[in-house]
């Protein structure tokens, strides 16, 4: 359970870069799978640029990748053990 929960701190902390950490390092994803999230997050951290609805949008987005990569790694976690 540490896992996941370490994934969504540093997704929390470091952003799109931390959606990338979090797939490609800690999943074990391939880069082609790792590459559109983390270009996608990358596009709603852009958005902090307009006022207001880019605020709104860059904080449900981080907080829809954070929940993303916990259950992804939390995923991962289990076929690690079984």
């Amino acid at each position: 359970m540490i896992i996941p929960i370490l994934g969504s701190i540093i997704t929390l902390l470091l952003g799109f870069v931390g959606t990338f950490i979090c797939r490609l390092v800690l999943a074990k994803h391939s880069l082609i799978r790792t590459i559109i999230p983390t270009l996608v997050h990358l596009f709603i951290y852009i958005l902090l640029i307009v006022p207001i609805f880019g605020y709104i949008v860059y904080i449900l987005g981080t907080i829809y990748y954070v929940y993303k990569n916990f259950i992804i790694l939390n995923e991962s976690k289990k076929t690690l053990i079984n």
